[in-house]
């Protein structure tokens, strides 16, 4: 089986696992989503972990210990960043990660560079800047959060973090670990930091209802999917691929956020979301 398909369904459930989140934590406690939808996944992947094995070693336990702790610095990075930055400008700076995988990847020679290739990327990267500058030209954000160095600071961070992944994955991989003993050290980390500041001065604010409870139960199946399919890709695929196909998820949120009328689309957005796809799935060939 050609495994860019786990790639593919990575990026999709990663996208509907954001866009369920977003719901969520704009009507109840940030953290107590996090750490019930964290609890979840996790609960997802040990039921897959019993059907296909979990496996890992002595060599495999830092490295799978290392990959949780540079996933939730990542994270945490990330959080930090939005609340110094417009969301669509620190989105444009995420795509540097697509550069400076690129370049490790043709150190470790786990992609050859052909002219192809440069003109699919530069197409891809195009339109992902067409898109982005597209959806920004509204600055109603801009006017209400200002760029501060700091917020800079953290993006680049969490960029650094991010980068690392797809490595840290194929090393574990190499050290006798699968996809299931690799996640775990995410939530080895994630879940108990998110269960502390659920505990917070927040934590009465937003009570989970039915409703809630739906939404966490959807988001944690998501981000399982989200997480083994990816991990999968990651280990059979050149990390430059994975990431240029999870990126098809800022397309597929704003066509999601167009239908359930919470963005708009114009002609040129959907230039660049065409623009943008086909590149992927040529790239992906």
């Amino acid at each position: 089986m050609n495994k860019k398909i786990f790639a593919f369904a990575s990026s999709v459930a990663n996208t509907f696992c954001d866009f369920t989140l977003d719901l969520a934590i704009n009507k109840y406690s940030v953290y107590k989503i996090l750490f019930y939808t964290s609890l979840i996944s996790f609960l997802f992947q040990v039921i897959y972990g019993l059907q296909v094995g979990i496996e890992f070693n002595l060599s495999s336990i830092p490295i799978i210990l290392f990959y949780g702790i540079a996933m939730l610095l990542g994270y945490l990075c990330y959080v930090k960043s939005l609340k110094c930055l417009p969301i669509g400008f620190a989105g444009l700076l995420e795509n540097l990660d697509l550069f400076l995988v690129l370049i490790i990847d043709i150190i470790l020679g786990y992609i050859t560079i052909n002219l192809r290739f440069i003109i699919l990327f530069l197409l891809f990267i195009i339109s992902i800047l067409w898109f982005g500058l597209e959806t920004n030209k509204l600055k109603d954000e801009i006017k209400i959060k200002k760029i501060k160095w700091i917020g800079i600071t953290f993006i680049l961070l969490s960029i650094l973090f991010y980068t690392s992944e797809p490595y840290l994955i194929k090393i574990a991989s190499s050290t006798g670990a699968n996809e299931v003993a690799i996640n775990f050290g995410y939530s080895l980390f994630a879940i108990p930091f998110f269960f502390v500041r659920s505990k917070g001065k927040e934590s009465k604010e937003g009570k989970i209802d039915k409703k809630g409870i739906v939404l966490i139960l959807l988001i944690g199946l998501f981000e399982a999917i989200y997480y083994i399919c990816g991990t999968i890709g990651f280990i059979y695929e050149s990390p430059i691929i994975v990431n240029i196909i999870a990126e098809l998820r800022v397309f597929m949120l704003i066509l999601l956020s167009a239908i359930f009328k919470t963005d708009k689309l114009n002609i040129r957005k959907v230039l660049a979301m065409i623009l943008g796809i086909t590149s992927v799935i040529l790239l992906a060939m």
